[in-house]
């Protein structure tokens, strides 16, 4: 059983469906920008759908990372209190172990030159730039840009 597909569904698929419905008479260009612009309508609202699922499952990530965080440091204490250094069970073994060492700085004025590491960072500030460029003053290696045209779509 073979389908066959109107042109209106086949130019998403096959670029050339387009051109033939229109020469054709099939589809006019009215109606392919009203399937173009209602399909951007949906995408925006299955992305903003999207970022709303995100959003909730990087709260429950977080959830699991605290819960993570204060059922090991339970564990931790209370093999501590016990002073048990390993516990064996079937599907998993914890075994409390030395630290390692680190440097921790208790006073950074006295670290020796030698050891601190100078960084300096440069931001352009370009709300300044556009105020000034605006206001008609130059500013060397700036100029100011027309922003492109958008599209606006509003629905009911």
């Amino acid at each position: 059983m073979s389908t066959t597909l109107k042109p209106a569904d086949r130019f998403y698929r096959e670029p050339q469906a387009t051109t033939e419905a229109h020469e054709t008479g099939l589809l006019d260009v009215q109606s392919i920008l009203a399937r173009l612009l209602r399909g951007a309508v949906h995408a925006g609202a299955m992305a903003t759908a999207a970022a709303d699922q995100i959003d909730a499952m990087q709260g429950r990530r977080d959830r699991y990372k605290r819960r993570n965080e204060s059922m090991r440091a339970t564990a931790y204490a209370i093999m501590d209190v016990l002073d048990e250094k390993k516990i064996e069970l079937p599907d998993l073994t914890a075994s409390i172990r030395r630290g390692t060492q680190s440097a921790m700085i208790v006073d950074e004025a006295a670290i020796p030159d030698k050891f601190v590491e100078i960084v300096e960072t440069r931001k352009i500030d370009k709300a300044v730039i556009l105020s000034t460029l605006k206001s008609g003053e130059e500013v060397p290696g700036a100029v100011l840009s027309n922003g492109l045209a958008s599209l606006s779509i509003r629905t009911k």
